[in-house]
């Protein structure tokens, strides 16, 4: 068995569609390949002051297919009704902004 089919052998075993559980081990097997870096700058999990630092922010469905129409998203419903999504792709919220044609607030 390869890594990539382990890692998504054990994303499935955590409860993660197939689809879904590929997308997060080719972000795992190559975090660069699938992020997106519009900015030049990793929103996600850069070292700063010797703390590790992400930028969170959660956006709809819908904005997200708007700003990102090339990610390969996958969405599923928990058996509680809650809908969940993975993609592949990590954006700073000032890309997402520009990608959608609107001006970060400074």
């Amino acid at each position: 068995m390869s890594d990539r089919q382990a890692l998504i052998r054990a994303r499935i075993e955590e409860g993660y569609p197939p689809a879904a559980a590929a997308n997060m081990s080719d972000v795992e097997m190559n975090e660069n390949a699938a992020r997106r870096f519009d900015c030049g700058i990793d929103a996600w999990g850069f070292e700063e002051d010797g703390a590790e630092v992400h930028e969170d922010y959660y956006v709809s469905n819908e904005l997200w297919d708007r700003a990102c129409p090339d990610d390969r998203v996958v969405r599923w419903m928990e058996e509680d009704g809650t809908e969940l999504a993975q993609g592949r792709f990590v954006l700073c919220v000032g890309c997402l902004e520009r990608r959608l044609g609107r001006t970060p607030a400074a």
